[in-house]
């Protein structure tokens, strides 16, 4: 249908040539005349030309449009041309000069002009677009292929894929989780009158619609610490297993056979207290955090994320202290062992090492009792900070569960 149209208006456009030619020859026509129509003949020869060319180039389909369109435009200024051409002749009838009565006969241009000339222009553009668009396309691909050379390491799968996939899943989430913050925060700006004449009461009471987005933070902020630890995990083993003889514990055991278990003691009795005072310092801090949240609502949640996030790293050096202290018992137990059967001659009776077992396990019962009236006590002072706490206490309970199953 295309090639059609295009037959059609280069036949309409030879007719009309054509027809202009015959009208030319019977009028008597003036020097200034016949330059001009010499000039029109020699621009449509070339126009000709360029087509004949534009057929057999590579251009295609796209070139004859382009040329079609050029075309039509030409033949629009051609008759604006002759309609200035007429305004000059009627300028000078008027002032009594004496002109050409052949040229009065010219047709003058109607409104089709105009739609040709809209409709050349479309053409043109599309063109364009079509080429604009197909050197953008080329461009991104360029730069695609140059990426993915410099960058090969990018495309590699690294080899914890699923603790990639877990970074990315939990990234995913707090990129949303903060988008409905912003979201949030715009919305309050744009009701700032109602918000400033709000009770802090009623402040703290939508604060407990934010719960849900606080949870999926708090979980992405998890997963992450997680994948975290099992990346530091890894590589705290290698360099255990490279650099295994400064073991203080085996050099201890073997200057005292007894001192080994001495120092396991002492361990976990520091261990309890660190975590005793830990507990007092947070309660401290956790006080202040309550008042200042009554003040200014926004700073609980950061409190919040914060607490977390210690409580997080929290767990990942007591994991890492109690692995360490595992592998430094079990590269002491055969020497210590040895050293006792050789160097001890009077090893402790069965009846005080009872005692001693019973002794430790009243403690922990103790102590174990004491950090949940603490946290009973807490939870009935800042209901806001229950969660935590009872995962204190069962972290609690579980490293006193530990370390009786270890004694």
């Amino acid at each position: 249908r295309e090639v059609e149209e295009k037959q059609t208006r280069a036949a309409r456009a030879k007719r009309d040539e054509t027809e202009d030619s015959d009208s030319s020859r019977e009028v008597v026509k003036t020097p200034q005349r016949r330059e001009e129509e010499k000039r029109k003949l020699a621009a449509r020869n070339r126009r000709a030309q360029d087509t004949e060319d534009s057929d057999s180039g590579a251009a295609g389909f796209d070139r004859e449009q382009e040329l079609a369109a050029t075309k039509i435009q030409s033949r629009i200024r051609g008759k604006h041309a002759r309609r200035e051409v007429e305004e000059k002749k009627q300028a000078r009838a008027a002032s009594g000069k004496r002109h050409d009565p052949a040229e009065d006969s010219e047709p003058s241009p109607s409104g089709f002009d105009r739609d040709q000339e809209l409709a050349a222009t479309r053409i043109q553009s599309r063109v364009r677009g079509k080429h604009a668009r197909r050197e953008v396309e080329a461009k991104k691909q360029a730069r695609a292929a140059k990426a993915k050379q410099e960058d090969p390491e990018d495309s590699a799968p690294s080899p914890g894929g699923f603790d990639r996939e877990q970074e990315l899943a939990a990234t995913k989430i707090q990129s949303r989780v903060r988008g409905k913050h912003a979201r949030r925060e715009v919305e309050k700006k744009k009701d700032a009158a109602r918000a400033r004449n709000q009770k802090p009461e009623e402040a703290l009471t939508d604060l407990g619609g934010m719960g849900t987005d606080r949870e999926q933070e708090l979980a992405a902020t998890k997963i992450q610490s997680r994948v975290r630890g099992k990346q530091a995990r890894r590589e705290m083993e290698k360099k255990k297993q490279e650099s295994f003889a400064n073991d203080e514990v085996a050099e201890s055991s073997i200057k005292s056979p007894g001192a080994a278990f001495d120092h396991e003691q002492e361990l976990a009795a520091t261990k309890i207290q660190r975590e005793m005072e830990k507990k007092k310092q947070e309660s401290f801090t956790n006080d202040e955090v309550a008042e200042s949240s009554i003040k200014s609502p926004g700073a609980a949640f950061d409190h919040e994320q914060e607490l977390a996030a210690t409580k997080i790293q929290s767990r990942v050096r007591g994991k890492h202290a109690r692995r360490e202290v595992e592998m430094k018992r079990q590269a002491a137990k055969p020497k210590r062992d040895q050293d006792a059967d050789d160097s001890d001659p009077a090893p402790r009776s069965a009846v005080d090492r009872e005692q001693e077992l019973a002794a430790t396990k009243i403690q922990s019962r103790v102590r174990g009792k004491q950090a949940r009236r603490e946290v009973e006590q807490r939870r009935q002072a800042a209901p806001v900070r229950e969660e935590a706490e009872d995962e204190e206490a069962m972290d609690a309970e579980e490293e006193l569960e530990d370390a009786e199953a270890e004694e």
